[in-house]
C-alpha cells in the first residue's frame, strides 16, 4: 500500500507547480483593543496546477484569510 501511495504521490508531484510568496505584508486590526494594528510578514510556497497564471488572486486570497 505504501508503495501505489509513493508512487501516485510521486507521479503528481512532477506534474505539479512550485510557487513561493515572499514576504507578503498585511495588517492585522485587533477586536479587543482600541486602534490596535499589528503588521504581519510571512512567506509562502505553494504546489499545485496554474499558479503562475493565477498568482494575484491567489496572494489575494491570502491576505483575506490573514485579515479575517
Amino acid at each position: 500500500m505504501k508503495k501505489i501511495f509513493l508512487s501516485v504521490f510521486l507521479v503528481l508531484s512532477l506534474n505539479a507547480q512550485n510557487l513561493e510568496i515572499d514576504k507578503i505584508r498585511t495588517d492585522l486590526y485587533s477586536k479587543s483593543g482600541a486602534n490596535v494594528l499589528k503588521k504581519v510578514e510571512i512567506s509562502l510556497e505553494f504546489d499545485g496546477n496554474n499558479l503562475k497564471e493565477n498568482e494575484n488572486k491567489l496572494i489575494d486570497a491570502v491576505n483575506t484569510v490573514i485579515s479575517g
